[in-house]
């Protein structure tokens, strides 16, 4: 972590509060200086030059001595004249630097100071509400939190230096304000060790993902970077009302009027509501009214109304609305919706509706294995009442889906799954209605509890036989 400090020939710029000046120059040369620096800290640099130089720049005290790395790795001592309340004034040569035509100094070095670490500090210990977390890697998943009251609790240390309580840096999005406490401790030199404590209150429902980064006070700064991600329950609506947020126990979903992307799914896949209203297709345009409701506890539900556009964008009016439920729990990851199409023309009209256009390398049913022939068919294919199915991860970092409801489901002549109500004539009123289950899921085992779970809960009912739907646009 360097701050610019660049001379030529002549011209001098200030770091950190302090001259940088070069004597003596036979040749281009720059220099950098790590910022943040603590008073108690060494000066370190970074210069680059391309002939012998004479250099005067701000220390440290002088206790410790004053260092450079060789083109090997290794600190060797540098000869430095140091006078009172001056710059400390050294001299390099080419065949000091690496191969990359840098070298590292390292002016005042403290004596606590380890030099040969290439260690960066980590977290030692996590605890969410005093409940102790395993530490796995550099990911620190802590799943789904309350907005009020929670408390995660960081251990760090590291094994040669001291931490450095300036290059701390916590970053989450979207950005919690006021309703993330952060408390740290990091112990003064010589100790290692150090504390950082996450207090949240009146965090709005959410998906927070972002980083904590550590660094310690070697020679040669080691920096660590752990991902932080957490959920706080519940369902959160945008100041334009325009976007809704849904987080249940560890996934997150979005939705919002969009033509094509409607509804965001774990691994960033867009599912979208298509209606046919006679010869017109319909699209949500802009939610009308958006009401929040807590039937129980630990279950939150949007109820949700929006206008219509037509294919080609344009506002219609006077012929349909559409209307979704969308309901996220505490204790399950699933997203339930129930999507109705309603007819609001003077008479009635035949209509359907599909959901989906869901990529993946391939998809499993109940019956196993199935490979796509949408595309190289050129048509829609039937797939049928199956219950569920399970769409593998279309990236390598990705969730899979279980998608379940006892509706038909059918492939895209695109290679994109989606799932169809029937096709009926619907009276001014009335309309058709789509009900499912989605969840982000690690294999079809998964689909197939989550599935029964559903069924148990009473939030889907067993599959049936229906007719098939006209193909959706």
């Amino acid at each position: 972590m360097h701050r610019g400090l660049c001379t030529g020939l002549v011209r001098t710029t200030r770091a950190a509060g302090r001259r940088a000046v070069a004597l003596g120059l036979a040749g281009a040369m720059a220099a950098t200086m790590a910022a943040a620096r603590a008073a108690d800290d060494a000066a370190r640099y970074r210069v680059a030059l391309t002939a012998p130089a004479t250099l005067a720049l701000p220390a440290g005290a002088p206790q410790g001595g004053d260092f450079y790395r060789a083109p090997g790795g290794a600190w060797k001592a540098l000869e430095t004249r140091r006078e009172a309340d001056r710059p400390v004034v050294f001299a390099l040569t080419p065949g000091q630097c690496s191969a990359a035509g840098t070298v590292d100094v390292l002016l005042g070095r403290p004596e606590w100071m380890a030099l040969e670490d290439a260690q960066p500090p980590r977290v030692t210990g996590l605890s969410v509400d005093g409940t102790p977390r395993a530490v796995e890697g550099a990911a620190l998943a802590l799943g789904t939190l309350p907005g009020s009251g929670a408390v995660i609790d960081l251990a760090l240390a590291d094994d040669a230096n001291p931490l450095s309580a300036e290059a701390l840096r916590l970053h989450l999005t979207p950005a919690p304000g006021a309703a993330l406490q952060v408390e740290t401790a990091i112990a003064a030199p010589p100790g290692r060790t150090g504390r950082i404590v996450l207090r949240l209150k009146d965090l709005p429902p959410g998906a927070y993902r972002g980083e904590l980064r550590l660094s310690d006070r070697a020679a040669a700064v080691n920096e660590a970077v752990y991902s932080l991600s957490f959920e706080v329950f519940g369902i959160g609506v945008s100041a334009d009302r325009q976007e809704i947020s849904l987080v249940g126990a560890g996934a997150d979903y979005r939705f919002r009027p969009d033509q094509e992307r409607q509804l965001l799914l774990p691994g960033d896949i867009w599912a979208k509501l298509t209606t046919r209203h006679g010869s017109t297709w319909l699209y949500p345009r802009e939610f009308t009214a958006v009401e929040v409701r807590r039937d129980r506890p630990g279950e939150q539900t949007a109820v949700v109304t929006a206008s219509a556009k037509g294919l080609d964008g344009k506002a219609v009016e006077g012929l349909g609305e559409l209307q979704f439920e969308l309901t996220v729990r505490a204790d399950s990851p699933a997203l339930l919706v129930t999507s109705r199409s309603v007819n609001r023309a003077a008479a009635a009209a035949e209509m359907n509706a599909s959901w989906g256009w869901l990529p993946a390398p391939y998809y499993v049913t109940p019956a196993g294995r199935q490979e796509w022939s949408g595309k190289a068919k050129n048509t829609y294919v039937d797939v049928g009442r199956c219950g569920w199915i399970w769409l593998a991860p279309s990236r390598q970092d990705g969730p899979g889906l279980a998608w379940l409801s006892p509706m038909k489901f059918g492939e895209s002549r695109f290679d994109t799954m989606l799932l169809y109500s029937e096709s009926t004539s619907c009276a001014t009123g009335t309309g058709v209605e789509i009900r499912f289950a989605i969840a982000p899921a690690g294999d079809a085992e998964t689909a197939a509890r989550l599935q029964a779970d559903a069924i148990a809960r009473g939030d889907l009912p067993a599959p049936a036989t229906a007719p098939a739907a006209a193909a959706p646009r």
